[in-house]
Order: structure tokens, then sequence, then C-alpha cells
């Protein structure tokens, strides 16, 4: 909760964004919701004050601009990259479009988005948990020492202690950069070298997820060799 408004103040706006994200989730159907609403309504945890969301019925963007207040659409030079964003009751909305998540990951949302759970959760679409591992990991990377960071590392161990095939993700963020796979099996140190003191670890958690660094790093340095997914031992 942001320390700039009161309890009370918070509910109201819990309240108002998830009551945005109920109506949403049927007006833009079939998108994609991503960022922290995702991972609240996948695994509980932060609630989220913005909404994010991959949308990809390109109609439904029209949907968005007609809906929004404060509409606007933006690229990048590098990639062509396209994403916009708009405010509903107050609330802002973000999503991207032939664009990637993340500045170190670069991951392609077209590559995700068919990466989809069968069941939907409030009306909602919700990428695979491995899908969503490494959304959740490219967001960290951006914003290590940031609130928002901290709030994406406990999000992260969520998901990770939900459950998920660490080869999956592995091939999954190999498919889906845009930028240098080779640089994948350090992205992946990286995110998990993050984790401890913004989660606030034990001694026990630390040497597990030391651990889970380990082989989940040398999965990407053997999917790279371009031999799938490493025996399991």
């Amino acid at each position: 909760m942001s320390p700039d408004i009161s309890a009370d103040e918070s509910a109201q706006l819990h309240l108002l964004v998830d009551s945005l994200v109920d109506s949403l989730g049927y007006e833009l159907d079939p998108s994609i919701l991503i960022g922290g609403w995702a991972t609240y309504l996948r695994v509980g945890g932060d609630i989220s004050q913005d909404i994010d969301l991959i949308v990809q019925d390109p109609s439904r963007r029209v949907t968005l601009r007609d809906r929004l207040e404060d509409y606007s659409e933006s690229s990048r030079h590098s990639g062509g990259a396209k994403k916009a964003r708009g405010t509903a009751d107050g609330i802002h909305i973000d999503f991207p479009y032939e664009s990637q998540l993340g500045d170190h990951l670069l991951l392609k949302v077209e590559v995700l988005a068919p990466y989809v759970d069968d069941q939907k959760r409030r009306g909602w679409s919700l990428l695979t948990i491995e899908a969503h591992i490494t959304t959740k990991m490219a967001a960290l990377l951006d914003r290590p020492d940031s609130e928002k960071g901290a709030k994406d590392a406990r999000e992260l161990v969520r998901l990770i202690e939900f459950g998920g095939d660490p080869a999956t993700v592995i091939r999954i963020l190999l498919e889906a950069t845009a930028g240098d796979p080779a640089a994948i099996p350090d992205q992946v140190a990286r995110a998990f070298a993050l984790l401890a003191d913004r989660v606030g670890f034990n001694k026990a958690q630390r040497k597990r997820y030391r651990d889970m660094a380990r082989d989940w790093e040398e999965e990407a340095r053997f999917q790279l060799r371009g031999s799938g997914p490493a025996p399991v031992l």
C-alpha cells in the first residue's frame, strides 16, 4: 500500500480495480491478463494498482481506444515495438502489441500469446505458469531496486513455488527473446540472485534458491547447445 493513501482509500481503490478487472475481462475477451493482477488471480499476494494485458484480437484495441481515457500509442525506434496505454476510472491500463516485455529479456508478446491456460479466471485468459514466470523475470530484471521490483520478486517466488517446469520456462525464454539467446543463462542467474534480499529469505531458503538458480542456469546452457531439455538425474 502506498504511504500516501489511508487504509480506507486503499480498500476503496482495491474494490475499484477489482471491479474493473472483472468488467474488462468480458469486454476484451480473448485478451490475456498479465502483470500483478494475473499473479494475484493465480497465486494471491499483493494487489496491483494498474492493469496489464495482451490484446490478441486487433479489434479489441478499438474497444480499448473507445473505452479508455487518455488513450495513447507509442513505439520504440529499435525493432518497431508498439504499446498502448490509457486510464479507466482513474486506473492505469497498459498493453503491449507487436512489442517485447522487458528491456533485458525482450520477450516478444506474439510468441508468448499462444502459451495460455485452458481455464479462465474471472473472464480472463492467463498465460501458462511457465510463460507467466518469464514475464515476471522480465519485470524484476528491469526494476530490481524499486518498490515495484520488490513486489516483482515476491510474486516471482510465489509463481516458482506454485509450480511450473523449469525446462519449459527456459525453452519459452529462448524462443521468445528478441535479444541474444546466449545471454539467457546469465539473465536467469541474475533474476534468482535478486530474490533473497528482496523477499527476505532465511538461511535454508537462500541455499535452496542458490541450488535452484544453478539448476536453471545449467538447463539454459544445455538447451543453448541444441540438445533440448537437460536429462533428469
